[in-house]
């Protein structure tokens, strides 16, 4: 049977390598994490940009039906 100190000694050095493996599996789980925000913040842009880009069609089509509508008005 080991000495009291050296069983002490084991239990620091496994928890030493239980905190680096912890440490290391939260760096790669924020780096994936990083990669997912950028993809969501670029996903969202895009929506947006679309967004916009078919609120801009939309506003002029209806700004050509309200000309061609004013163009079909009597006028006295």
């Amino acid at each position: 049977m080991k000495k009291l100190s050296e069983q002490l000694s084991d239990l620091s050095d496994r928890t030493k390598r239980t905190e680096d493996v912890v440490d290391a599996a939260n760096a790669k789980n924020r780096e994936q994490l990083q990669d997912i925000r950028i993809a969501r913040d670029s996903h969202f842009a895009e929506l947006r940009t679309k967004g916009e880009e078919h609120k801009a069609e939309r506003d002029l089509k209806r700004a050509e039906r309200r000309a061609d509508a004013d163009d079909l008005t009597p006028t006295s």
